[in-house]
């Protein structure tokens, strides 16, 4: 009978699982977090075996130490760059306008075409709705909403929107101007195709060719025409069914960091400043990383001895001086899984400067070689100076 009644235990506590694999619950997650914290002492207690590999770890600390000024300051020179491209690069696009730098944050979670960014300067004082925002030549998309959901803060529509239209003019074969309609996208983009601009234009008989620019000079609701003129939305492309689309000069997917701001050149406001680094914004803390936490070979993770309780949080980074080195994809009680960037599953969006150009170019990093420089996974397990990044309020982190 003693034998049949845990047979039944075992039956339900396995369909119990399983059901929660398919179907998790945060309230059941959140319970199985905290009656099993007491495990986190184990990982504690096998800390004095770090010591085994000391001189290893001490190599690694010299290693990351020596180039640590060298990756700040090309950190700091690629920021520069970064601001520097994101403002025009023609004399005719920089006339009688005024620039403000803002910063990406995140796609807001409703809208992959609606992004957070955060604005030089401690308010939006003088931003109003329907500026145009640009990246370099390129024209974005408009403020919507401004000191949304705090301070500094603003939204932008951007131009894949299905309900956004701005004005555009092009080139027919015959080198005669064509008045057009741009906005929203074409259609629906598989995973690796490019996203593309409708384009709506009086006749579909005539053949385009070269750039689509921003004319909004016949648009009565345009109250930012003169500011957004003149800047580029991207090459025109012939599609099936006699269609026309545009190829957007960046990559609303994974392109977008800083951007600017175009308001009338007569704008009140006080000089933009610039934001605190945030690798020096008082939002990390120090953590250590006690095991691996993969029992899986072909995956890269590490269990923390830090969680929510800690101020841990799902998304937050995980970095050893300026090297980001994966992030936490789940924050229990008192300790935390990450993914490293070597694991299979780990993506992010990215920033390099490629091929000794000037002007950054982003892409999106996924499924790296496993991390094998400056240190090795042991090495890393013993490192002391782990250090988290609490995401800000509707970032991804």
């Amino acid at each position: 009978m003693r034998h049949s009644a845990s047979r039944s235990l075992f039956f339900i506590a396995f369909g119990a699982c399983a059901w929660l694999a398919l179907r998790p619950d945060t309230r059941v997650e959140r319970a199985l977090d905290v009656a099993l914290a007491p495990t986190r002492v184990l990982g504690e207690l096998c800390a004095p075996l770090t010591w085994l590999r000391a001189r290893r770890v001490h190599a690694a600390e010299s290693a990351l130490e020596d180039n640590k000024e060298r990756e700040y300051a090309l950190r700091r020179e690629l920021h520069t760059n970064e601001r520097r491209a994101a403002e025009p690069t023609t004399d005719a696009l920089r006339h009688g306008r005024r620039f403000i730098h803002v910063e990406v944050l995140d796609h807001l979670s409703a809208s992959f075409d609606r992004v957070s960014v955060r604005v030089d300067g401690d308010d939006c004082s003088g931003i109003a709705r329907g500026m145009p925002v640009t990246c370099g030549d390129a024209f974005i998309g408009r403020i919507i909403e401004v000191d949304v959901p705090e301070a500094g803060r603003a939204i932008v529509e951007l131009a894949t929107a299905s309900t956004f239209a701005v004005g555009a003019t092009l080139q027919a074969l015959d080198g005669a101007p064509v008045h057009c309609v741009a906005g929203g996208m074409s259609s629906k983009p598989r995973k690796n195709e490019a996203l593309l601009l409708s384009l709506s234009i009086p006749d579909r008989r005539v053949r385009l060719e070269g750039t689509a620019r921003v004319d909004e000079c016949l648009s009565v609701l345009a109250r930012f025409a003169a500011e957004s003129d003149g800047f580029e939305l991207g090459a025109v492309e012939a599609q099936k069914g006699g269609r026309w689309a545009v190829r957007p000069k960046v990559d609303f997917r994974a392109g977008l960091f800083q951007l600017v701001i175009v308001a009338p050149e007569s704008l009140a406001r006080a000089p933009d400043v610039l934001p605190p680094d945030e690798l020096a914004d008082g939002a990390w803390f120090v953590a250590r990383a006690t095991s691996s936490g993969e029992p899986n070979a072909g995956r890269e993770g590490l269990e923390l001895a830090a969680g929510s309780w800690n101020g841990a949080r799902d998304g937050a980074a995980l970095v050893v001086g300026a090297r980001l080195i994966g992030r936490i994809e789940h924050a229990g009680a008192l300790t935390s899984d990450a993914r490293l960037l070597g694991d299979p599953g780990f993506a992010v969006n990215a920033l390099a400067r490629l091929d000794d150009r000037d002007a950054p170019d982003g892409l999106r990093i996924a499924g790296v070689e496993p991390l094998k420089k400056p240190f090795e996974m042991a090495d890393l397990l013993a490192l002391v100076d782990t250090v988290l990044r609490r995401p800000a309020t509707g970032a991804a982190g």
